[in-house]
């Protein structure tokens, strides 16, 4: 027998049923809503894509992406006249980027740049061109002028002209929290720096330099002194206020600037310039002069500055020098400067990301492996070394891979291990409880042990990671090398060829056959008797044929 359903109740299910109806409405809708939450751009992306649609200029991806972190990122090597003004205009308007980098020629020619070169008349990207270099400079600089939060200020492989030069030190002036600058492959040269070395030595914050391939000589060792003596005199005199005013001032032995000086042709009397720089400095910590002119005796005279004046300094790269220099002298140097890598550990062990570019950036120097494995993996004694001794300071003690054999105990093998927990399966209780009442009288003696010997064990693992994938690093960077000559040499092959062909196009017919034409002819000559020879064949055939049916 059925139950009738009242009024009240019908009523109630279908209002139970439109709510969940509603529900799964709601549900589909804001799993709909979800993806294109994630694609949403920001303010500045929404400008970029207004403005390339406005003026019919596709989007570079590179750019759009880096737009999301307040950051402008952009290779100049596909650009033609209209596209790198319409970017470059872009560039001068935007106000709100921590990070300017704009480089040039490290995009390989391909068949579909090369293309669209040839479509508006160019031979490479406009950005080569005087014009185009200036236009870059000149917008660059209008932009880090309006940032005064700038960080970032990367200008690699733009030509700087020496009356743009001045543009620069005015930006620079204005950028106060300006940490990192790369004018690398600009070709400054002497003028150039002499415009703004006032300017970067008074960048407070500034932490990296490369002014590498800049077309530097000996007669801009005066410019290089001044940027290394007004970053001393700034650091020093904000520690010197901070301590006036009672506020925590920062650690006066940690120096931290890194400069870049590679590829240019600076010779011993730029290096004694640079030691008398160092004679009372404490915050250059690195600088790399590999590439250059310096000979023997400007080796020993930064060997005498670092014996007895300078105690910060702990990176010098010297590779690749264009003067023979002794194996002994690089060996003193460098027995010199490995009792100062706590310094570089000191950087190494403040993030993540300051330790994956600083052993990047070593390596570029032409640091060797072992030096760069000791100062970049760096490990911390145990918490309970730390929690039992409380006299001793808060931060932890760095600990090299080399030193810590003689800090932790060596690794039990497997078998051993076995064997020990066989052996306590073993025991009977009574000898159980005794042992776990020593441990409790005796403290964590054997936890301390095992501690130590896991910590062995995970660096180890670590120390040997990290030397696979260094090796693997310059494996790679061996065969893009190669990759980049084998690419270089086709570029240059191509470009022998275009200029034949042109050479052959503009020339005036030469009289009689050419031998082109020649074999042309040859060919047509061939073709028409292998016809013949077809059409006596077919004849012959047909002959044949007719005889057949006449029979």
């Amino acid at each position: 027998m059925t139950t009738l359903l009242s009024i009240d109740a019908y009523k109630r299910k279908q209002n139970v049923l439109a709510a969940k109806a509603h529900a799964r409405r709601v549900g589909a809708s804001s799993n709909q809503r979800a993806p294109k939450s994630k694609e949403a751009y920001t303010a500045e992306q929404r400008r970029y894509l207004n403005t390339c649609v406005e003026k019919h200029i596709d989007p570079d991806a590179r750019l759009l992406a880096a737009l999301r972190e307040a950051r402008f990122v952009l290779k100049l090597d596909r650009f033609g006249e209209d596209e790198l003004g319409f970017h470059m205009n872009f560039l001068q308007k935007t106000k709100y980027c921590k990070h300017i980098s704009l480089s040039l020629g490290s995009v390989a020619i391909n068949r579909d740049l090369r293309t669209k070169f040839d479509r508006l008349g160019l031979k490479r990207a406009y950005a080569y061109e005087n014009q185009g270099a200036t236009t870059v400079v000149r917008s660059a600089c209008s932009s880090a002028y309006k940032t005064p939060e700038l960080q970032r200020f990367h200008l690699m492989g733009v030509k700087i002209l020496p009356e743009v030069a001045p543009l620069l030190a005015k930006s620079f002036f204005h950028c106060h929290q300006l940490e990192d600058v790369s004018l690398s492959g600009t070709n400054l040269g002497d003028e150039g720096i002499e415009a703004i070395a006032m300017a970067l030595g008074k960048c407070p914050k500034l932490h990296l330099l490369s002014l590498a391939g800049c077309n530097l000589t000996d007669n801009a060792r005066d410019h290089i002194a001044k940027i290394i003596t007004l970053h001393g005199v700034i650091k020093d005199e904000a520690v010197w206020s901070s301590s006036l005013r009672g506020e925590a001032a920062p650690n006066t032995s940690m120096p931290e600037l890194l400069i870049n000086l590679s590829r240019n042709t600076l010779g011993d009397a730029t290096a004694e310039t640079i030691c008398d720089a160092l004679y009372n400095d404490k915050w250059l910590l690195g600088l790399n002069l590999g590439g250059n002119k310096i000979s023997q005796q400007g080796t020993e005279a930064f060997i005498d500055t670092l014996a007895n004046n300078n105690k910060t300094i702990a990176v010098l790269g010297l590779a690749n020098m264009k003067e023979p220099v002794a194996t002994s002298t690089l060996d003193t140097l460098d027995s010199l400067l490995r009792v100062r890598n706590r310094f570089l550990q000191q950087v190494a062990t403040e993030s993540r990301e300051k330790r994956m570019a600083l052993g990047s950036l070593l390596l570029d120097w032409g640091i060797a492996k072992d030096t760069i494995v000791e100062i970049c993996y760096l490990e911390t004694l145990g918490k309970h070394a730390t929690v039992k001794s409380t006299n001793a300071s808060k931060k932890p003690a760095l600990v090299s891979p080399k030193a810590r054999s003689s800090l932790v105990h060596p690794r039990a093998s497997n078998n051993n291990i076995r064997a020990s927990q066989k052996l306590h399966s073993n025991n009977n209780y009574e000898d159980v409880d005794r042992n776990n009442n020593d441990e409790d009288e005796g403290g964590n003696g054997d936890s301390d042990s095992e501690d130590g010997e896991v910590a062995a064990t995970t660096a180890d693992s670590h120390v040997k990671t990290i030397k696979y994938l260094i090796e693997r690093l310059s494996a790679l960077e061996s065969e893009r090398r190669k990759t980049q000559a084998y690419v270089s040499k086709l570029e240059a092959e191509n470009q022998q060829l275009r200029v034949e062909l042109e050479a052959r196009t503009t020339s005036p017919p030469s009289p009689g056959i050419s031998p082109i034409e020649a074999q042309i002819i040859a060919q047509l000559e061939t073709s028409i008797s292998c016809l013949a020879e077809q059409v006596e064949i077919m004849e012959h055939e047909n002959s044949a044929a007719n005889i057949a049916e006449e029979a």
